[in-house]
């Protein structure tokens, strides 16, 4: 069936994104153009049929609709498609799509609890791919930065799928204005980075990969310790959890995730990964290992003592003390072992209501902070007024 200018009005298409598919698909301008007219930039395809089409420019024109019409009927015959399919991947051309599929279901339905949990996975995958963009890391704590906040906020929830139910997530990319889509030239000589958006989606699915990997050499080894190996490549606690959530829900089926870049940025396209339900239980169990095995060492700790531990109070023994302090934007309380003189230093120190300052490894004990190995403690002897902090 083929396209009407009602069709477009009903949900109209930018200029940028016809001119980004058409690129895309090889378009290419009339070389013999001398000059491009204001309303409409003329392009042909490079193949026997030599077909041609008129871009239009102005939106606010009145016969807008009919020349977008127009182009995509005379693209779709070209491109042996329905016009439909052809219009609705050119409103997709500035969008990463994500597609995340519930597998080893025969039909299109969800339970509710599956569906639910379904797109709680697609957007815990997406959070813990932006903060590994940001700093990768073993595990998380404490407030997003700014960043990763403003990127999740413009991450849009698409239509679903057929086919086993899809979960479609829209990432939004900058248009290429002032690169090769800006001239009509549509040749790009200079490719520029990435945006921001365009790296989560790249990370996320390199995450994933790498995730499926240490689920491989997690079981020939019969150890988790793979997944540490892969920290540095964007797998976290966080990363695992979410893609485990699913499974508390419903053990017998799997997940698959892949993703189709936008157009405008083009890249060659990777294969979906898919993880069995055998998979997805590992990957709940490398959550709980990460989480517990994050340290970050060499780590000055400063803050004020909040409890005093000691079996014997009066004795020349080593005791724990409590700092409270402010650790990934949040207020925390972090425990360290101090020896004898340093304990006395600490609690002549909370007594009077001075900052310490300690050096040391920070990591988890369960849900709780320590600080072990710890050197160079020391009463902060000016105290103004700044917020209590930390820093490596």
């Amino acid at each position: 069936m083929r396209l009407t200018p009602a069709d477009v009005q009903a949900a109209p298409v930018a200029a940028s994104e016809l001119l980004a598919y058409l690129r895309s698909t090889g378009w290419r301008r009339l070389e013999d153009q001398e000059r491009l007219d204001l309303r409409v930039a003329t392009l042909m395809v490079h193949d026997a049929r030599g077909a041609e089409v008129q871009v239009p420019l102005l939106p606010e024109a009145k016969d807008y609709p009919r020349r977008v019409a127009e182009l995509v009927n005379i693209a779709a015959e070209v491109e042996g498609r329905s016009p439909h399919h052809l219009l609705a991947a050119i409103r997709v051309v500035q969008f990463d799509v994500v597609r995340v599929r519930r597998t080893g279901r025969d039909d299109d339905t969800l339970p509710v609890g599956d569906g639910a949990a379904l797109f709680a996975l697609a957007n815990g995958v997406f959070v813990a791919s932006s903060l590994a963009v940001v700093e990768p890391r073993a595990t998380y704590s404490g407030r997003r930065p700014a960043k990763v906040t403003e990127f999740m906020e413009t991450v849009r929830l698409g239509q679903t799928e057929q086919g086993s139910f899809v979960v479609r997530l829209l990432v939004p990319l900058p248009s290429s204005v002032g690169q090769s889509q800006t001239r009509l030239s549509f040749v790009q000589e200079h490719v520029p980075p990435p945006p921001f958006p365009r790296q989560v989606t790249r990370q996320l699915i390199r995450s994933v990969q790498r995730a499926k990997a240490a689920v491989t050499a997690a079981i020939a080894e019969d150890s988790l310790d793979p997944f540490r190996g892969e920290v540095r490549n964007g797998v976290s606690a966080e990363l695992c959890k979410a893609l485990n959530a699913i499974e508390d829900v419903n053990p017998l089926h799997g997940v698959e995730i892949g993703i189709a870049w936008g157009a405008a940025w083009p890249m060659e396209r990777p294969h979906p990964v898919a993880f069995t339900s055998d998979a997805l239980q590992i990957l709940g169990q490398a959550a709980e290992f990460l989480a517990a095995k994050e340290t970050l060492e060499d780590f000055w700790l400063e803050g004020y003592i909040t409890k005093l531990e000691r079996d014997d109070p009066a004795g020349e023994i080593e005791g724990d003390v409590t700092i409270a302090t402010t650790l990934g934007g949040q207020l925390r309380r972090v425990r360290v072992t101090l020896q004898p003189a340093d304990y006395s230093a600490a609690a002549d120190a909370h007594r009077v209501g001075q900052r310490v300052r300690v050096k040391g490894d920070l990591g988890k004990e369960g849900r709780r902070f320590r600080l072990v190995r710890p050197v160079q403690f020391s009463v902060v002897e000016h105290d103004d007024e700044e917020e209590t902090s930390v820093s490596a």
